[in-house]
């Protein structure tokens, strides 16, 4: 430790360094105010002691400014894809052991994990249902008790504001937009749904945690992408009534923003066949995926 070269300008450095980083804080008072004084009182370590509490505290500061981000999504990535193929190959499934040695599939399956909030990690979830609303409160959510009725019956359960027993309250170029939205997607997805952008449906948690599992897209056209892969996985849809009341205009910044995000979906799902080959990945379909 003798031969090891702490300064004031060195310590000083990684304080700096340790601010930017948002990790000074993670050390404790009394380490924090042992690099405080020493660059304070100090211009060359000369103390043994001196110098091995402080070669601690720069070892363990230096240990949080490590840049392992890359290494826990490989970990968590491969820790997931083991569990994956373990599962496959019990179910007769021999392509799947490949999957171990692929490093986007990795890569992907452990960034998707770490963006996911814990509260909403589907593979934690117990529930038989899972139901999605939106939150700004244009929409009545009176009639959730009919949408879990519903799923006795179907797989997923939509609101949809053109069902015939529907009220949908809001401006003319909204309803437009909306209107145009729903056309095209039908005709780049193939989704034959009146409506895909209300936001109140309802799943199978089994089904919901299969199609997380291969969602890209974060905002706008989340639904559309939603609803395209429970159309790939061939699952029973039902539009019901819903009562939708929005005052507020939708911006055509945002629209243009949607547009492009489905075109980026459809790219994907008819160009690469990313979807398809994504979900044939998933070992609890393997007995009755088909696409």
């Amino acid at each position: 430790m003798a031969d090891i070269h702490v300064s004031r300008a060195v310590l000083h450095d990684l304080k700096v360094k340790a601010l930017r980083r948002r990790v000074w804080f993670k050390l404790s008072l009394e380490e924090r105010s042992l690099i405080d004084l020493t660059c304070r009182v100090v211009d060359r370590v000369k103390s043994k002691i001196l110098k091995i509490a402080l070669i601690n505290v720069v070892s363990k500061l230096n240990s949080l400014l490590t840049n392992n981000f890359l290494e826990k999504i490989h970990d968590l990535g491969s820790m997931i894809a083991n569990r994956y193929v373990s599962y496959a190959l019990k179910w007769g499934y021999g392509k799947a052991a490949k999957w171990i040695n692929d490093e986007a599939y990795i890569f992907h399956l452990g960034l998707t994990w770490i963006n996911t909030p814990p509260t909403y990690r589907y593979e934690t979830l117990k529930a038989e249902y899972i139901i999605i609303l939106d939150a700004d409160r244009d929409i009545d959510a009176g009639n959730i008790k009919k949408y879990i009725e519903a799923l006795e019956k179907y797989d997923v359960v939509i609101g949809s504001k053109r069902h015939p027993h529907s009220t949908y309250q809001a401006p003319l170029l909204r309803k437009m937009l909306s209107l145009g939205f729903n056309i095209l997607v039908k005709i780049m997805l193939g989704v034959r749904i009146s409506d895909t952008q209300t936001g109140f449906k309802a799943f199978k948690a089994k089904y919901f945690k299969t199609i997380m599992k291969a969602i890209v897209v974060k905002r706008y056209s989340w639904d559309a992408e939603v609803l395209a892969l429970a159309n790939l996985l061939k699952l029973k849809i039902a539009e019901a009534p819903v009562h939708i009341k929005q005052e507020r205009l939708f911006k055509i910044r945002d629209a243009l923003k949607m547009l492009l995000e489905l075109l980026g979906i459809t790219y994907r799902l008819r160009m690469i066949r990313w979807y398809q080959r994504n979900l044939e990945r998933r070992p609890e379909l393997q007995t009755t995926l088909k696409i």
